[in-house]
This record gives C-alpha cells, sequence and structure tokens, in this order.
C-alpha cells in the first residue's frame, strides 16, 4: 500500500517510515506583517517519498504533473461548494527546480491541492486532497527602501524658484543618500514637499492651483542628483522571486494623477512602472503593490532591468492644482510561501 503525505503538517517521522508514497511537499518562509494585499503563495514539490521521511534529495521528483487548487467554500470540508483557482503543472526534471509548482495572488482563507491521479506513476496511489491555509497576504520584505524617519526635507518651488534640489546623507534611505529635484510647472502659487522623521511620512502638496512633480531618487552616496545608475552596486530586490515587487504608500486627497518607478541596472538597463493614485480621500494611507512583471523596458533602454542587481532607484511623483499627496517608496517585498 501506499499513502500520501504532507511533510509541512508533520513535526515528526511519520509512523509508516518504510512505505512509498507519491506526495506534496509544500514549502513555509517566515512572515513579516504588511499592508500590500492578495500577493499570497503556494508553493511545493510533487516528489515519490522513496523512504518515508519526507522531501530530501534521494527523492525522485515527478514532472508534467497537473496540481489543482481550490478555494474552500466555506465548510472546511473538500467538495462540492470548493472554487478551482487554477492549474499549474509540476516543472520538468531539467529545470532548476524539478517538480516544483506554484500558485500566487491569493488572498487569506483554506485552500485544497490535489494531484491529477491520471498523473500518477504505476504502482503508486495518488495523495488525497491537502488542506493549505494562507494566513499572509501581506508579502515579507525583501529589502526597505525609504523609511522617512531619521532625515527631514523642506522643499518650495514656484515659478521663480524652480527646479528646487536637496541632496543629503540618508541614513533611512537605501544606499545611504536621498536625492530630490521639485520642480514647478505651472501657475500663481507654490509646490511643497516634506520629509517629516517624526511621522514618517513623505508629503507633496500644491498651493494656489499650481501644478509640479518630484523626482526622488536612490543611487548611493553621491549625495548629487546626477543619476549614478550603479550606486546601488547590485542590490537584490526581488531575492529571485519572479513575483516580488515594490510597495508604495499612497494617499491622495483625489485621484488624479500618477506616480512612476524607474529600476536601474546600469544607465542603459532600465525598467519603468506607472501607477494611478486611487480614489480618496482615505483614513489612512493605502498600500499599492507594484510587481516587478508589471515594469516595461525603458524607452531608451537597450536591455531591461535585472531586479536581482539593481544599481539605481527613482520615484517621480505628480500634483495637480491644490492636490495633497502622502506617496511614499517602503520596500521591495516578496510573496510568503505557505
Amino acid at each position: 500500500m501506499f499513502k500520501s503525505f504532507l511533510q509541512r503538517l508533520t513535526t515528526g517521522k511519520p509512523h509508516s517510515a518504510r512505505r512509498i508514497r507519491r506526495g506534496l511537499h509544500v514549502e513555509r518562509l517566515a512572515k513579516r506583517e504588511l499592508l500590500a494585499s492578495d500577493i499570497g503563495a503556494i508553493a511545493g514539490t510533487v516528489y515519490v517519498d522513496l523512504d518515508g521521511d519526507g522531501l530530501d534529495a534521494a527523492d525522485t521528483r515527478l514532472a508534467g504533473v497537473d496540481v489543482q487548487l481550490f478555494r474552500d467554500g466555506g465548510n472546511g470540508v473538500f467538495g462540492g461548494d470548493d472554487t478551482l483557482v487554477g492549474t499549474d503543472i509540476s516543472d520538468a526534471l531539467a529545470s532548476a527546480t524539478p517538480g516544483a509548482f506554484r500558485f500566487d495572488g491569493l488572498s487569506p482563507g483554506l485552500y485544497f491541492l490535489q494531484q491529477d491521479s491520471a498523473d500518477a506513476p504505476a504502482g503508486l496511489i495518488n495523495p488525497n486532497p491537502i488542506s493549505v491555509t494562507v494566513v499572509n497576504d501581506n508579502g515579507v520584505q525583501v529589502l526597505p527602501i525609504d523609511d522617512y524617519d531619521q532625515t527631514a526635507v523642506s522643499l518650495t518651488a514656484n515659478s521663480a524658484t524652480t527646479p528646487v534640489n536637496s541632496s543629503a546623507a540618508a541614513p533611512d534611505a537605501i544606499g545611504g543618500s536621498r536625492d530630490i529635484v521639485l520642480t514647478h510647472t505651472a501657475g500663481a502659487g507654490q509646490i511643497n514637499l516634506l520629509v517629516t522623521p517624526t511621522t514618517s511620512q513623505f508629503f507633496l502638496g500644491s498651493i494656489g492651483g499650481s501644478t509640479g512633480d518630484a523626482l526622488v531618487q536612490y543611487d548611493g552616496a553621491d549625495n548629487a542628483t546626477t543619476l549614478s545608475a550603479t550606486g546601488l552596486a547590485g542590490a537584490n530586490l526581488s531575492d529571485g522571486d519572479a513575483a516580488a515587487g515594490i510597495n508604495v504608500l499612497v494617499d491622495p486627497d483625489n485621484n488624479s494623477g500618477t506616480f512612476e518607478i524607474t529600476i536601474y541596472t546600469s544607465a542603459t538597463a532600465f525598467s519603468v512602472a506607472t501607477g494611478t493614485y486611487p480614489a480618496g480621500p482615505f483614513t489612512s494611507p493605502v498600500d499599492i503593490f507594484v510587481p516587478f512583471s508589471s515594469f516595461t523596458r525603458g524607452t531608451t533602454a537597450t536591455t531591461a532591468a535585472t531586479f536581482t542587481s539593481v544599481g539605481a532607484i527613482e520615484l517621480r511623483a505628480g500634483v495637480i492644482a491644490n492636490q495633497d499627496i502622502q506617496l511614499s517608496v517602503l520596500e521591495s517585498i516578496r510573496p510568503e510561501i505557505v
């Protein structure tokens, strides 16, 4: 007889350790509370448990197996009221992750994994559906980009004084420096930019009907607004996870305007993503997850950025007449894999 086995749900060796099983191994990573939502993930490996002690180097990985993920319909039991979330095929044996499967974009809840019985090798019994609970869909931090909690900034630009620059050491920012260019583009009023360490907040606002934008640059400790595209010396923002991205904190007083993030590997290798401010006002800032998969190669770049080797990061935020915005790049994050 063969028996299904899920290592994630056991703390020791199974009692039937001598039996060969076909099973799913589901990986688990550490938690960290954040606000960006619906980036939960379930991942694991389809394998034959040769010695009954869970997945190890000696076990045979299985490629080309259909793995289905269902969301519980509410009764906590696998059955007809559950919703199919998706199907993944376990990776080829020649790949870097033989037998692996993965589901992304998950919200908290109870899920069930089921393998296609037609894919079971001769002589092996398919495991029963396995329950997996996603608790954290907020992601885990890969690298902090800016905490805005140590280095204050206060800038004002108007029609007579524009652009206005700030370049200073900032231990609360990646690379140890934060460079800012504040530009007034139109109107009789002014554009204000504040970084307030006591509340860890970044504000951009318009007074008197003016419009403008702010460029915030992280490119190492050069303390200059001229871009040093390799100044961060190959920072790894994604931890090699294709589902990773940037967490952006946004709190506009209306939904007009956009923000843009540019990631550089070098001066000729960079990628850009653009977002729209969400409808407001809000009672508190809203976190927006900008996945690296949404970035596209810059129009003048020869190649796209490599997110495991980043030399500079730029955030550009626009502001329309009489608008106030709290918009901060907080960190790069990736899903917590269950």
